[in-house]
């Protein structure tokens, strides 16, 4: 079932910038938008897929912070401050299902 591999509720040990906690919470608040509206229409393409974007977003996440020792830390900072970033005209929900979908 698509509900049943939901993002850690706290970040994983990551780096220590205040970016990366908060575009990890930005993130879960979109898994938790994405849930809520699948939940009213457990049938429809677009909440399904916006539950796996953010769910591909989060994970990310965490792979760039708990590999940056190998890959060094650009993935992860460029990614959290992508999510920080201030949408234009669209939710925060919107960039963070944007960045998975890509």
């Amino acid at each position: 079932m698509i509900n049943s591999q939901s993002l850690p509720p706290e970040p994983p040990l990551g780096p220590k910038f205040p970016q990366y906690t908060r575009a990890y919470d930005i993130v879960l608040k979109a898994e938790h938008h994405a849930k809520e509206r699948l939940a009213i229409n457990p049938l429809g393409q677009e909440e399904m897929d916006n539950l796996i974007f953010a769910r591909v977003t989060g994970f990310l996440l965490i792979e760039f912070a708990d590999n940056r020792k190998t890959i060094g830390t650009g993935p992860c900072v460029t990614l959290a401050l992508e999510i920080t970033a201030a949408p234009f005209g669209g939710s925060p929900h919107d960039l963070v299902f944007d960045l998975g979908k890509r």
